[in-house]
């Protein structure tokens, strides 16, 4: 019976974490805080990206948010944090 008891919370979690980087997405990547801080990071588009690599519907969220890092990269190829 844990099983079954750790499988649905595991589910609600994978769940939860889908609807926070579906909110997060935006026009120009994954923004570390739609309210409170939208901006897209280098260290949180990694991370994310981590976690996120085996999940087809944010691949595309992903993508932007490597375009829009590059975009800003300098000419000596530092990437803002």
């Amino acid at each position: 019976m844990a099983t079954d008891a750790n499988g649905a919370l595991v589910e609600m979690a994978l769940e939860k974490a889908r609807e926070v980087l579906a909110s997060e997405c935006s026009p120009i990547g994954l923004m570390a805080s739609p309210t409170g801080y939208p901006h897209v990071w280098a260290r949180d588009s990694v991370i994310t990206a981590l976690g996120t690599s085996l999940l087809a519907d944010h691949a595309n969220c992903l993508r932007v948010s490597l375009a829009t890092l590059a975009g800003q990269q300098s000419e000596l190829g530092a990437i803002s944090k």
